[in-house]
């Protein structure tokens, strides 16, 4: 993303036109409940038995 862009993205979320400030999170997003930290997510990881 540009500046240009970068700058226009940001007016349109703080006005909540997200007819602009679209953003595709595909079919992963229905999953989520809340926000984590990185370090949670990190932590996460680390715990994964692959």
């Amino acid at each position: 993303m540009d500046d240009t862009a970068r700058t226009s993205h940001h007016a349109a979320m703080q006005v909540g036109d997200f007819s602009t400030a679209h953003l595709y999170a595909g079919q992963g997003v229905a999953a989520l409940t809340h926000e984590r930290s990185a370090q949670e997510v990190v932590d996460e990881f680390a715990r994964a038995h692959y």
